[in-house]
């Protein structure tokens, strides 16, 4: 065949046998506040509103923007959430909301939930989650980063070798990216 000639052949885009079933859908599961773990994406949960904060920022275009914090929990504990924009409008205390497709940011060493443009917040049935356990606060726990060490005699949080203040061109405590091991750059 020339290379100008479109392919007519029952292969996908890459090469495998293209199906003309439709496509499934599976159910999403959710999990309780407890199974939420840092940096976490893609995760489905249900969660009764205890509190809620509201503020509004000004944008660059003078529009206002409405942010809420709340804290929301299941059976297992709460945690805390910021929402923005349509879908801060569900966030009322005492209604149950499912968070599809959010994400957990760390933020000063805490968790929080939040949702992004691909996630979605919805107004559920209040007997999807019958009782809140506010003695266990998912995100007052501290965590803290963890940075892996590579290179230099001893690795440790004077960067390496030379023993500066800095740890290495561009170390500082953790040792940088090299270890702090010092360059020769001919001075």
């Amino acid at each position: 065949t020339s290379l100008m000639e479109p392919r007519n052949d029952n292969r996908g885009p890459r090469g495998g046998d293209r199906d003309n079933r439709p496509i499934t859908l599976s159910k999403p599961t959710f999990i309780k506040v407890t199974d939420i773990k840092p940096h976490k994406t893609g995760y489905n949960t249900y969660l009764k509103v205890v509190e809620v904060t509201e503020t509004e920022v000004k944008r660059y275009d003078n529009t206002v923007m409405k942010i809420r914090d709340a804290v929301a929990g299941d059976d297992t504990g709460v945690v805390n959430i910021r929402l923005k924009a349509e879908n801060a409008e569900h966030l009322a205390v005492g209604n149950t909301i499912a968070i599809r497709n959010g994400r957990v940011e760390v933020i000063r060493g805490h968790i929080r939930l939040e949702v992004d443009r691909w996630g979605k917040v919805t107004k559920e049935n209040d007997d999807l989650v019958k009782s809140v356990n506010k003695e266990k606060n998912i995100s007052s726990t501290l965590y803290e980063k963890v940075v892996a060490r590579e290179g230099g005699r001893d690795g440790g949080r004077d960067g390496g070798r030379d023993g500066g203040r800095d740890g290495g061109r561009d170390g500082g405590r953790d040792g940088g990216r090299d270890g702090g091991r010092r360059r020769n750059n001919n001075n």
